[in-house]
């Protein structure tokens, strides 16, 4: 689809549709726009879990046979 017969599309359109028609373009463009990543802040949630003490202990055979 080329550039006029797009033009020619949408001009056929009611007013309210293209203005549909350009959100939805503009929402387009906005999902592909590259994202600005934001300043991580290391510890926010500091003493928010705590792993268990035998975390790295292997787990039986009855765990893995669902016994």
């Amino acid at each position: 689809m080329d550039r006029k017969s797009l033009d020619m599309l949408i001009d056929q359109l009611p007013a309210e549709l293209r203005e549909e028609v350009f959100d939805y373009a503009s929402y387009l463009l906005e999902r592909k726009a590259p994202r600005p990543q934001g300043v991580r802040q290391a510890n926010l949630h500091r003493g928010a879990m705590r792993m268990s003490d035998d975390f790295d202990v292997p787990l039986s055979e009855q765990f893995w046979l669902g016994e």
